[in-house]
């Protein structure tokens, strides 16, 4: 990382002065072939059309995942461990789905590795859920060639960049990017994503459920 960098966590933030479209929830438990959970498994959603990333998360330590999604249309479900055998599932979202759970439970089979010496890993997953915040740690998404903050958030699963700076996280708009807990040009972020030195930013974090009203930002609708 640039020795001139410092810690810049962005909050891409949605109001929810709006109401909350009905979504579809993708749950499960992830074990192995003893019927143990899996824990740190990376579960992705996908279209099928374009192979476009619309939600990602991880397993928790009892093997449990949940992923929502608001449109209907075919996915695929992909489940990726570093031990177990990749696997991935069609699912077709109706319309009628809406406002319901979709129960997928998944077995992994494990993938044999082997090492010539021992190696011990200690690592902290790469995206992290808590409640509505999602974060990344980017440094595991970059590819090298990124200049600006655009770059950056186009590399993280789920967020998409289009062609006028608007940014979009599962398909919805982003209302306001935050620098350090500052907003710094409301709905005209554009000039810091498309300025910003990619160097600098070591985090980004999604808060799904944001309002500017302190008495809402506990509850679950606005």
């Amino acid at each position: 990382m640039n020795p001139r960098s410092f810690l810049i966590t962005f909050f891409i933030t949605f109001f929810t002065v709006t109401p909350v479209f009905a979504q579809t929830t993708f749950q499960g438990v992830i074990s192995d072939s003893l019927d143990q959970p899996i824990p740190n498994v990376q579960v992705l959603l996908k279209k099928t059309a374009d192979d476009q990333i619309i939600a990602a998360t991880y397993s928790d330590v009892d093997g449990a995942y949940s992923l929502k999604v608001d449109q209907p249309r075919d996915y695929k479900l992909r489940f990726n461990s570093l031990n177990h055998e990749a696997v991935t599932f069609p699912v077709h979202v109706k319309d009628a789905d809406r406002d319901t759970v979709i129960t997928i439970n998944v077995v992994l089979e494990l993938k044999p590795v082997t090492f010539d010496e021992e190696i011990i890993v200690e690592a902290e997953p790469p995206i992290s859920v808590e409640g509505d915040t999602i974060s990344y740690r980017v440094e595991d998404f970059l590819l090298g060639d990124e200049t600006v903050a655009e770059d950056v958030l186009q590399r993280l699963p789920g967020i998409h960049v289009d062609d006028e700076g608007v940014v979009r996280f599962a398909g919805k708009k982003v209302e306001k990017v935050m620098v350090e807990d500052a907003d710094l040009f409301g709905r005209g972020y554009s000039l810091v994503t498309k300025n910003l030195d990619a160097s600098y930013i070591d985090k980004v974090e999604v808060l799904q459920r944001y309002t500017e009203t302190p008495e809402l930002r506990d509850l679950e609708h606005s």
